[in-house]
């Protein structure tokens, strides 16, 4: 990881960006943009009543930073198209007149909601009453210079971050936002609005607890599954739906229907090259696979109590690369002469407590797409799956992120092909 480099605005003086939490974030995403929120709640708004926006504040006084709800809208590429109002901050490029009459910069942009880069297409200056005062688009050269400074500055993959590029993702992806602020804008005609109590403020401090993948196992503990595996399932079904809930376009991996026989014969022939001389991957659908390798006897995930001379075990785990969930479920139990003296499976309960472990809310289960913590052989052997369908470019001394070419992107004719390029790298450069 290269090292981080001084915060500074990506739009001038008014959001700090922070090299090292990756791409574009509100003043230090965490603690100026969820914890704000929550200080917020409560907080004066002046246009409380605006249900047409979803606020951002980063102050008690702040009653500027909002994206525009109807706005946003996806493309069938999965791309987003968002819009955000900011307080006015800039005169270049502008008339006197135009800028003298401005009280908002608003800014459209185009983002990926699966890699969290965006471009900034055009932007504009409104009036006090919210009417545009003058608008510019954004060069094909402004563009990819902008996407390129993303690359450069994503020291590792971990999106989603908490910013206000992940609030118009979920804010579009949520198929019930849209529906509830026109239903509170008609009861706002009629009631008036409690400026102590903004709602907005709350569907966006709601939003911003989505950035991380939170398994709820309260439910699973409700009602527990008969065996390890459905409770496997399950835990990549939340996944799943955690992941539409940020990016709803987004497509899954391929179906588990089908065993990917090519790709696992040449995982398996390379595992030897990957430092893996004792694992061997079984039965590989899509992202999930069976890998099977020794472990010490004394491991405590499955076998609570080993049998007496136990010396090793020959342990089995299912894996999904997409979640990145990794559970160890059976174990076969060797003496020092190689004579197997148990054979012990987890049961769902026990799966349940060891998952709850692995992944609950005070570990690395609540990261990004694929920045959740894995056990070292499985990641090594997701990297080889994807290797296998995906085979990566040799990538140049001076590549940005996912191998890409520096100036690469100024061959693309649009935002839109220059988003899909970066899309089209990361899905071939995964780790």
């Amino acid at each position: 990881m290269s090292k981080a480099a001084p915060c500074h605005s990506s739009q001038e003086n008014i959001i700090p960006f922070c090299p090292n939490t990756v791409f574009r974030f509100a003043a230090r995403p965490v603690a100026a943009g969820v914890l704000a929120f929550i200080a917020l709640v409560g907080a004066p708004l002046a246009n409380a009543a605006d249900d047409d926006y979803l606020f951002f504040p980063i102050s008690a006084t702040d009653n500027t930073r909002a994206i525009h709800l109807t706005s946003l809208v996806f493309s069938t590429d999965g791309l987003l198209t968002s819009s955000t109002r900011y307080p006015r901050s800039r005169s270049e490029g502008w008339l006197p007149d135009e800028a003298g009459r401005a009280a908002y910069n608003y800014d459209t942009r185009l983002i990926d909601c699966e890699t969290g880069f965006y471009a900034e297409t055009s932007t504009a200056l409104l009036d006090q009453a919210g009417v545009q005062v003058a608008s510019r688009n954004s060069p094909a050269r402004q563009v990819s210079a902008q996407l390129e400074q993303q690359l450069k500055r994503a020291d590792s993959d971990n999106w989603p971050e908490p910013s206000d590029i992940f609030l118009a993702c979920a804010a579009a992806s949520s198929p019930t936002l849209k529906g509830q602020r026109a239903a509170r804008a008609i009861k706002a005609q009629f009631v008036a609005p409690d400026p102590a109590n903004p709602a907005q403020l709350e569907d966006s401090k709601q939003l911003f607890t989505m950035a991380r993948m939170h398994y709820d196992f309260s439910s699973l503990e409700k009602q527990p599954p008969a065996f390890a595996l459905a409770l496997f399932g399950e835990m990549r079904g939340q996944h799943a739906a955690w992941r539409k809930s940020i990016n709803s376009p987004y497509f899954p991996a391929p179906s588990d229907s089908v065993a990917d026989a090519a790709t696992l014969a040449k995982v398996n022939a390379g595992m030897r090259a990957a430092g893996l001389e004792r694992v061997v991957v079984k039965g590989l659908k899509g992202s999930a696979f069976d890998q099977v390798y020794q472990a010490d006897a004394a491991h405590p995930g499955i076998a609570q109590k080993q049998p007496p001379g136990a010396a090793f075990a020959i342990e089995t785990a299912h894996t999904d690369c997409e979640s990145r969930l990794f559970m160890p479920f059976d174990q076969q139990i060797f003496d020092n002469g190689g004579k197997l003296i148990a054979s012990v499976q987890l049961g769902a309960k026990q799966a349940l407590a060891d998952m709850k472990r692995r992944y609950g809310a005070d570990n690395d289960g609540a990261a990004g797409f694929d920045s959740v913590a894995i056990a070292a052989n499985a990641g090594v052997i997701c990297g080889l799956v994807e290797a296998a369908r995906h085979p990566k470019p040799a990538a140049a001394p001076d590549a940005l992120l996912y191998g890409m070419a520096p100036g690469a992107l100024s061959k693309q004719q649009s935002a839109a092909e220059m988003l899909l390029a970066i899309r089209a790298a990361r899905r071939n450069y995964r780790p």
